[in-house]
């Protein structure tokens, strides 16, 4: 079966990563799990290249902090599944941050860490909120 894989992720908005493994597609595979491994190996591919797609794709998936998200983000194109992943990855862990944030400080640099124009960004202004109680006499 021959499949326009690419139109049928920007048409049905899944996921091209998805599509491939359900169809059996493989996906070009990168055997390392090292975060600055694999900045190495993105550094040393080929512009555009389907391996470059693949090491920022891993990179998306493996990161631990908020500048590698970033990083992955920003290095990735607009629109491209690699984007994607890396926006949702990022938004997840600004939920994480918000949620775990003990004290106002926290809270405000949480929010200001989120996506721009997220669900997120509003669910850190509501954890902010909550170091402004009103006090009830």
């Amino acid at each position: 079966m021959d499949v326009d894989i690419e139109r049928m992720s920007k048409e049905t908005n899944i996921l091209l990563t998805e599509i491939k493994e359900a169809l059996g597609i493989p996906i070009v595979s990168i055997d390392t799990s090292d975060f600055e491994e694999l900045r190495s190996i993105y550094r040393k591919s080929p512009i555009g290249s389907e391996r470059r797609k693949a090491v920022l794709l891993k990179m998306a998936l493996l990161f631990s902090t908020f500048e590698e998200i970033i990083e992955v983000y920003y290095k990735s194109s607009e629109g491209s599944e690699e984007r994607k992943v890396a926006l949702l990855k990022w938004g997840q862990f600004s939920v994480k941050e918000i949620e775990n944030a003990t004290n106002l400080k926290e809270a405000i640099d949480a929010y200001h860490r989120a996506p721009n124009n997220s669900e997120e960004k509003k669910k850190g202004i509501r954890r902010i909120s909550t170091f402004f109680k009103k006090d009830i006499v």
